[in-house]
């Protein structure tokens, strides 16, 4: 089989804006996290580098861009909808990344969290919420779910645990005072029986009188 090679006839260079060159960032680096979202949603057992890495390269862009070039009035509304729908997306994997950081890598993740929190209380007050695709939005509720069963499992297990404990203590002391007398004695109270004789108070038997005898 012969590959057949085209020659290029024309070629066409388009030089982008700093305005589109920052959508066309924004977007891409939104589908990227996406990406990463869904492999880490299905797979736990990845390792964790890529999603690190990615988090850790985003700048946590706000609005400077929009603010610096406001004479740039045609393409804004789409950056600003990357801004806002970006929020959610770094939320969820933050999350994601926090339920496997490593010791080594923990302090990274607690800097990356607060510059979120920053950034994300600064769109959210100046444009709004965003939420997430549909697709993510029910990995990432899978995924609370998963973690709220987890947890109510451990704590449901711990709970039998001590109840447990709690019932064989029981069974062990109920056990030591059924085993019979101890060296000083049985510790249950003895009941003494009454019997009844025909004989006087002083527990002597009357003697028969003379009629008796005769008879």
């Amino acid at each position: 089989m012969v590959n057949k090679c085209f020659p290029v006839v024309e070629l066409h260079t388009t030089e982008l804006t700093p305005l589109e060159n920052a959508i066309e960032t924004m977007s891409n680096a939104n589908n990227e996290v996406k990406e990463l979202i869904k492999k880490f949603a299905h797979d736990s057992s990845l390792p964790l580098d890529p999603l690190t890495r990615k988090l850790s390269g985003m700048a946590f862009l706000g609005d400077e861009y929009l603010q610096e070039h406001p004479q740039d009035t045609e393409k804004l509304a789409d950056l600003r909808q990357l801004i806002v729908s970006q929020v959610p997306l770094l939320d969820a994997a933050l999350q994601i990344h926090e339920k496997r950081v490593s010791k080594e890598i923990s302090d990274l993740h607690q800097h990356m969290k607060k510059s979120f929190q920053k950034m994300r209380k600064h769109v959210e007050d100046k444009y709004g919420k965003g939420t997430l695709p549909p697709d993510i939005d029910f990995v990432h509720r899978s995924l609370r779910l998963q973690s709220q069963l987890s947890v109510s499992s451990d704590t449901s297990t711990a709970r039998l645990s001590h109840q447990y404990e709690g019932l064989s203590g029981s069974q062990s002391s109920l056990s030591r005072l059924s085993l019979g007398p101890s060296k000083g004695g049985s510790t249950l109270p003895r009941q003494k029986s009454s019997h009844h004789s025909l004989g006087n108070a002083n527990g002597s038997v009357p003697k028969q009188s003379k009629m008796e005898k005769g008879l």
